[in-house]
């Protein structure tokens, strides 16, 4: 696929293939799972942008349910092709931010990964894995 921002609005799309005809943006995705996608890459370019070009940015990057309404058993390929760009982001030119993900799906690293993964699993009633705020229910 191709990105192209649009120079007059500033609006990025996606040309599936490298054809204009398919093209789509934020606005214009339908699915609340490609919407998430493109929020979550767009994050993605600007924290490469700035750590790029050693500009001021927050060195956390929390992403809340990276595929929200794409599950592995209905397109396995691209959960595999999402996980698999972004820790190499991390690996890469990200490798001095810390990423936290919060979702009922985990997917790790590879065994070769350079990256420190560390998990919590959070369940309510649950004295092994309790909840962030102990309170909350």
């Amino acid at each position: 696929d191709i990105v192209v921002i649009n120079r007059r609005t500033l609006i990025p799309e996606i040309w599936p293939g490298g054809d204009r005809s398919q093209a789509y943006s934020f606005y214009t995705s339908g699915s609340g799972g490609k919407k998430t996608l493109i929020t979550i890459c767009f994050a993605l370019a600007l924290h490469r942008t700035a750590a790029t070009n050693r500009m001021p940015v927050p060195s956390v990057l929390i992403i809340d349910t990276p595929l929200k309404n794409i599950t592995p058993d209905i397109n396995p390929d691209l959960v595999k092709a999402f996980y698999r760009y972004l820790y190499d982001r991390v690996e890469n030119e990200l490798r001095h931010h810390q990423l936290i993900i919060i979702d009922q799906l985990l997917v790790r690293p590879t065994e070769d990964s350079p990256l420190a993964f560390i998990e919590r699993f959070m369940t309510v009633n649950d004295p092994y894995h309790p909840p962030l705020i102990s309170y909350y229910s």
